[in-house]
């Protein structure tokens, strides 16, 4: 058998399974849940918990668990006091089910986020579906599936992933409405889109809202009516929206016990820093925070411009340009800011791969199309190189699994550029993304020890003292991981106040970062306190992008 006949036969089997895949809603179903479940849990278990604002969610939800009081995770403030408590409540849940009270480990905190990010993969192929192309939202689900900013959230405890499940549901009900051929109430999809939006603000606020209202208003401007919108049920929507709403602020009430004042957060933690950056940003960063299926994306732009007038391109575009303008021009930005675009997104890409009009047709489209092969490789590369300047050693176990993702993303690669297969090269770049995901989460991060700093100082501290469970202080280290594995009590303070913490006595132990040592050392010897080092731990403070050295000193407490 010839060469060209068995790349043929490789062509054919390939786009032959992804047409029986998606010819049974079942066993899409089953694809898509493996196909999420192979890129969200290597490392789910083993990360450390990812400053900063991952192990301050886990922090409020951890002082709820203790006082018994579901409002205590909250800062002093009444207004933020308000800010919706639903990744607090489901992660409260996850903890009463899967963990141990207040000892969980982070991943037990992680749990909603992984089901919410589940839930955006399978909400993404229904709401491609509303467009009646089984196999275009088969590969949306895919590709959503594989960005790398879902597949990073999916990882962190915190609250993101529930607020894109419940915008993906909300708008996959909009499709459905809005496709409606008559005007009268369509109250089964209406449930589900006001609930959606409900979700979405007990979620993260009005975030939800804006981006559906958004929505809504781009597409009323095309027919210039807003007929349609009797189908969304608004009389009896606006109802059920308020119903949640008003139960969230009584479950508040009720359960914070009217006190609206118990702060969770010990003084001196630190924050979530913002960054600016100019308009433009998300689209210079598109390929790296979409991943290599970014490509089908990019490529289908001008064929989407020449069928802007089609309801699945008239309905992400509504959904993706206004959104994404906003926060282009919001000042403060975060990769994850935009990701509530990349739903609609993958349904553009989806569509163009499924209709096959995606081409290599010069210079500039072979550019675009080379993040196919380049995207692995870099993202390969970079990993062992910052895994082998953190630890010393480099990560084998992730070696095979970055070397075959290179040669399937060129792979993938070659058959788009050929135009061999654009579904299989679509597939390609979706495995490839995949033995990256197991390579970098499970065999990078997930053995990174230099990211793991607060873990292992507090673990050494606690090996370092006989006296059972000891009191902490800090000075120099103020990320909230480090009150995650200390506990709430934890003095983040100067290195004088340090010193005091250790002269009172009891069973007590201090983390002293290398550059306060001798302030630190200055007032030891002022107050006539002798201290000896325990031990020494070093790494990178992943909250501020530092490396950090601190040492750990121990009173009332000989090693066991």
């Amino acid at each position: 058998m010839s060469e060209t006949a068995t790349g043929t036969d490789r062509v054919v089997n390939v786009e032959s399974l992804v047409d029986a895949i998606a010819a049974s809603r079942l066993r899409t179903f089953v694809a898509i849940l493996i196909v999420a479940l192979i890129a969200f849990l290597p490392g789910f278990k083993t990360i450390a918990p990812l400053d900063r604002d991952e192990p301050q969610f886990a922090i409020e939800t951890k002082s709820m668990v203790e006082t018994g009081d579901f409002g205590a995770g909250h800062p002093v403030s009444y207004l933020a006091y308000l800010r919706p408590a639903a990744i607090n409540w489901l992660q409260l849940a996850s903890v009463s089910l899967f963990g141990d009270r207040e000892a969980s480990p982070i991943w037990i905190y992680r749990l909603p986020s992984l089901v919410a990010a589940i839930s955006v993969a399978l909400l993404t192929w229904w709401m491609a579906l509303a467009f009646g192309r089984p196999r275009a939202a088969f590969f949306a689900a895919l590709l959503i599936a594989t960005t790398p900013l879902l597949v990073v959230e999916a990882r962190l405890a915190k609250a993101d992933a529930v607020l894109l499940a419940a915008i993906v549901l909300a708008e996959g009900a909009l499709a459905r409405l809005w496709r409606a051929k008559t005007d009268q109430p369509d109250y089964r999809n209406a449930f589900l889109f006001w609930t959606g939006l409900g979700l979405g603000i007990l979620a993260k606020g009005l975030i939800a809202p804006l981006l559906v209202g958004l929505t809504i208003a781009v597409l009323s401007m095309v027919p210039r009516s807003l007929s349609w919108l009797g189908r969304l049920a608004p009389v009896a929507g606006i109802l059920w929206l308020a119903a949640l709403l008003v139960s969230w602020l009584l479950m508040v009430g009720f359960l914070a016990g009217g006190d609206f004042g118990e702060e969770a957060l010990p003084a001196g933690i630190a924050v979530q820093e913002t960054y600016a950056a100019p308009p433009g940003s998300y689209a210079v960063l598109f390929y790296p925070l979409f991943g290599p299926a970014g490509v089908f994306i990019a490529l289908a732009i001008p064929g989407l411009l020449e069928r802007i007038r089609r309801p699945v391109f008239l309905f992400a575009v509504a959904w993706i340009i206004p959104f994404w303008l906003l926060v282009e021009f919001w000042p403060v930005k975060l990769p994850y800011y935009i990701l509530p675009a990349y739903p609609a997104l993958a349904l553009v890409g989806a569509t163009a791969i499924d209709e096959g009009w995606l081409r290599v047709t010069g210079w500039i489209s072979t550019y675009f199309s080379l993040n196919l092969l380049v995207w692995p490789i870099l993202v390969s590369i970079g990993a062992v190189i910052l895994f082998f300047f953190g630890e010393d050693h480099l990560p084998l176990t992730a070696f095979p699994f970055f070397a075959v993702a290179i040669v399937v993303g060129i792979w993938s690669f070659v058959w788009f550029y050929r135009s061999t297969s654009l579904v299989g090269s679509a597939v390609l770049s979706v495995l490839s993304a995949l033995l990256l995901y197991v390579g970098l989460f499970g065999g990078v991060l997930g053995e990174a020890t230099a990211i793991q700093v607060s873990g292992r100082l507090v673990a050494e501290g606690k090996h370092s003292v006989a006296c059972g469970e000891p009191g902490f202080a800090a000075t120099g280290l103020s990320e909230p991981s480090l009150v995650f594995y200390a506990g709430d009590g934890v003095r983040l303070t100067g290195p004088e106040q340090v010193v005091d913490f250790l002269a009172e006595g009891g069973c007590r132990v201090a983390f002293v970062e290398d550059r306060r040592q001798s302030i630190f050392n200055q007032h030891a010897e002022d107050v006539g306190l002798e201290l000896n080092v325990v031990s020494e731990i070093s790494g990178y403070n992943i909250g501020n992008w530092k490396p950090i050295r601190m040492r750990i000193f121990a009173v009332d407490g000989a090693p066991p």
